[in-house]
């Protein structure tokens, strides 16, 4: 049995899109404490599922593979 997680961070969703376009701001702060600078673009989250479900990871099993621009790296 393999059981892996996808941790995303902060990614620009139709939601997010609206909320961080009524509070830029916030946006600003969020991109502040990013080290790649920026959120993440939904698309960028699919391959990293694929690649836990897919042969690519046969030998990975209790991972969690986050997907957040470097945000908990601090």
């Amino acid at each position: 049995v393999r059981a892996n997680a996808l941790a995303p961070g902060v990614f620009l969703t139709a939601p997010n899109r609206r909320w961080f376009g009524e509070k830029p701001d916030f946006r600003r702060s969020f991109e502040d404490h990013i080290p790649l600078g920026r959120l993440g673009e939904p698309d960028e989250l699919g391959p990293a599922a694929v690649f836990l479900a897919s042969d690519a990871s046969s030998y990975v099993t209790g991972a969690t593979l986050v997907v957040d621009g470097g945000f908990t790296l601090w």
